[in-house]
């Protein structure tokens, strides 16, 4: 069904009349998307009858023997499991929509969203039951609900108050993890243990005329006791306010613990939020959407009550389960995590190894990273389970085909993502992505792994652009819609890195192999780590990894930044004296550029995705990079390597023979261009250095 991406999970939405909305979906879709979900309609179908058709050659006996050895697996998995952990995910409630409602009044009472007429970010509760949301066109938003108002998205408001509220979660756990700039994975073991007695909180909400200032008092009745009224006139709307400050006293338990956290974000920014509570992080993940908005939802740390609880629930509320998985999983008549449990012989018969193993864990309710042994638990803790697997950053547009529009967007992009690493505790990563989407609605991602951790926007462009230049002279007649960058295989600030390596130095090659990333630290008794990718449902969508670039080989600028420099050298700007090397200044330039030139209606997802990916460090170890000479691919093997000086990249030679003396020089030449990894064979090498 056209549109059917765009019903049902989002919280707000469970009311909303879903065939009535993907009929006004379906009449506002172009021909190319109408085609483009045909099409991808029609590979989920065909990968349900292959599943059907091998399920039906299936055996009794081969469904007993796989049932026995997954029993098996199942009693291995049980002893990871965890049950004297306090995990807490805080969801902030429809945070950018939230944020412009608390600073413009007139937004609070009406259908609105915060985005473009191209994409919406998000959208407040109101809209959510007209069946907008976010990740739709606010075109199609519009036509859902006419009176919807659309505002700009201003990120420079988000990141001041995610500021704030991360300072609010670390005095209850100092080494909080933020999933994205309104998410967040806490540990509140340690905290709790330590809590002996109830606490008193000084509260402060306003009440009168004025409604400018968050929070409101809902009830008067709600007022204690001992109250301070104290009456001012706002700036904004000229009327009274009344400020109100009495006091509430949160007990030692659990749940007044969290709801003393949430009660704490709400007086630093007026802002709500809603919490899950569980035994661990996907768990807590999955509560903190059960009572939203502004509620929290605690799971009992009893396998039982566990098991009960995954149970009964739909397999779409599992993060890293989306549209696609859910579809597949439903071709087999597996709704609940109850079915995959029941039916996991089927499932592992039918799926990969991987896979059906990591959905049967989730059936357990046993999240990644649980172990038994406390030690190993508390080193890899924080490293591991909590931290987000991948962060990103994408932005939709109108398509285009225009050079300069595609190499601006990515340069603000890199910026961007750059710019949020500190915010998440993150020094960089070891493996890009390049999401692109064209403008019939087909989806590329290309990633590439280095063997250092791309930690600064001049590391990360020059990758990204190498990427796009070979994916738009692919398909250079077609405009792009959508561009995205994600950095995976992350590296914590936390991480026992050298000074060189956190600079962007390359690691020695024995450095290297004995560090792994934050988020992909495993155990060869370990399930697999899930890496979420936010539109690898696409599947037209390239192999990821499945070239690898040449560090010997020249970075060449974009066949359409070869067409601009041509124009420029004729209007008299200098033009570099070694063609396409890639030597001189745009690089240099490009990050800085790049840092003042914010877009609105960017999205960031780094959680969320529509597809199992399953990521295993060891066979990418096999096909991974090792030196940064294996790294880019960009020129053929006959190509010549120009050695890129101080003087612009121009190519010095001395005179010598002609003949066999030219030839032997050659050779020569191409022998110690091998041996000297240090050549600079073109700009990225003012980064990185070879491993020795």
């Amino acid at each position: 069904m056209i549109g059917s991406k765009f019903i049902g999970n989002k919280a707000g939405m469970s009311s909303i009349d879903k065939e009535q909305v993907a009929r006004i979906i379906a009449e506002n879709t172009s021909a190319n998307f109408e085609g483009y979900e045909k099409k991808r309609a029609s590979r989920i179908d065909e990968q349900i009858k292959r599943n059907r058709q091998r399920l039906d050659s299936l055996t009794e006996q081969q469904i007993k023997q796989t049932r026995e050895e997954l029993d098996r697996i199942i009693e291995d998995m049980e002893k990871w499991r965890r049950l004297d952990r306090i995990k807490v995910h805080i969801d902030m409630d429809a945070f950018y929509a939230a944020v412009e409602c608390r600073d413009n009044i007139h937004l609070r009472d009406v259908p609105m969203a915060v985005g473009s007429l191209s994409m919406l970010s998000t959208s407040n509760y109101a809209a959510r039951k007209f069946g907008v949301r976010s990740a739709m066109p606010g075109f199609i938003g519009k036509k859902l609900c006419p009176h919807l108002l659309i505002v700009p998205c201003n990120f420079s408001k988000y990141k001041r108050d995610s500021s704030v509220f991360r300072a609010v979660f670390q005095r209850y756990d100092s080494e909080v993890s933020m999933g994205s700039l309104d998410e967040a994975y806490l540990d509140l073991t340690h905290f709790i243990s330590q809590r002996k007695e109830p606490v008193i909180c000084r509260r402060v909400r306003f009440m009168g005329p004025c409604v400018c200032r968050l929070p409101l008092v809902a009830n008067p009745s709600e007022i204690g006791p001992e109250v301070e009224k104290t009456p001012t006139i706002c700036a904004k709307c000229g009327n009274e306010r009344i400020e109100v400050v009495d006091s509430i006293e949160f007990g030692q338990d659990v749940d007044s613990v969290v709801r003393q956290l949430r009660f704490e974000v709400e007086q630093a920014t007026g802002l709500t939020c809603s919490a899950g509570i569980a035994s661990n992080s996907m768990l807590a993940k999955i509560c903190s959407d059960l009572n939203k908005p502004n509620g929290q939802f605690r799971l009992g740390n009893s396998r039982e009550s566990i098991v009960s609880f995954m149970h009964s629930l739909p397999v779409r509320k599992v993060p890293g389960i989306g549209a696609v998985t859910e579809s597949l999983l439903k071709g087999l008549d597996v709704v609940t995590c109850g079915d995959l449990l029941a039916k996991r012989s089927i499932v592992h018969l039918l799926l990969t190894k991987r896979c059906s193993e990591w959905l049967l864990r989730v059936a357990l309710g046993i999240s990644g990273h649980e172990i038994a042994d406390d030690g190993e638990m508390e080193q890899n803790d924080k490293n591991d389970e909590d931290n987000p697997k991948s962060t990103s950053i994408e932005r939709t547009f109108t398509p285009t085909n225009n050079s300069d529009d595609l190499l601006s967007i990515v340069r603000s992009l890199c910026a961007r993502l750059i710019q949020s690493l500190p915010s998440s505790e993150i020094v960089g990563g070891r493996a890009v992505t390049l999401k692109i989407k064209f403008a019939n609605f087909d989806v590329v991602t290309r990633c590439k792994s280095v063997n250092f951790v791309v930690t600064t926007v001049g590391q990360l462009l020059p990758i990204i652009e190498a990427m796009l230049r070979k994916e738009f002279k692919e398909r250079r007649n077609m405009a792009i819609r959508l561009l995205g960058v994600r950095l995976s295989q992350l590296v914590s600030a936390d991480a026992n890195l050298g000074e060189e390596a956190k600079k962007g130095v390359q690691l020695s090659l024995a450095g290297f192999m004995s560090r792994r990333p934050l988020a992909s630290k495993k155990r060869r008794d370990e399930p697999p780590e899930v890496v979420e990718l936010s539109s690898s449902d696409e599947m037209d969508t390239k192999e990821e990894g499945d070239e690898t670039i040449n560090g010997e080989e020249e970075v060449k600028p974009m066949p359409f930044l070869e067409e601009k420099e041509e124009k420029e050298s004729k209007n008299g700007q200098r033009k570099s004296e070694s063609p396409n090397n890639g030597c001189d200044g745009p690089r240099a330039e490009t990050s800085e550029r790049s840092r003042s030139n914010g877009q609105p209606g960017m999205v960031c997802d780094n959680t969320h995705g529509d597809i199992i990916v399953i990521e295993d460090d060891e066979e990418e170890g096999e096909d991974g990079i090792v030196n940064i000479d294996e790294y880019f691919d960009l020129i053929n093997d006959d190509d010549e390597v120009i050695d890129c000086t101080k003087s612009g990249g121009e190519k010095k030679a001395k005179n010598g023979r002609k003949g066999g003396g030219q030839k032997r020089k050659k050779r020569r030449e191409e022998t110690e261009r091998k041996k000297d990894g240090n050549r600079k064979t073109n700009d990225l090498f003012k980064y990185f250095h070879t491993i020795r």
